[in-house]
């Protein structure tokens, strides 16, 4: 069903290694929390851990495991691939 939702996200990030100058490997922690104001109550928490590498000026591999708190309903949990192209 199509609702109004509001998200809030907040990501915290911590470099591990240095590639280059303005290049570096980070490993992040994201959390995602959705209030659905159809229902009036929050419905779904996700947190994310993951691995960011930078491997070329304009692009980005990153790596990260998802679980995804459905608030009423079932938990799941999900492996992520991304691929960044920054430009």
């Amino acid at each position: 069903k199509y609702a109004a939702e509001a998200e809030t996200r907040l990501k915290f990030t911590f470099p591990v290694a240095d590639i280059e100058e303005n290049r570096k490997i980070d490993i992040y922690l994201l959390e995602e929390f959705t209030y659905s104001f159809r229902v009036e109550q929050p419905t779904r928490n996700e947190l994310v851990l993951g691995l960011r590498v930078p491997f070329h000026k304009h692009a980005e591999f990153s790596f990260g495991w998802r679980h995804i708190d459905r608030i009423h309903d079932f938990d799941s949990d999900a492996l992520e691939v991304n691929l960044t192209l920054v430009f």
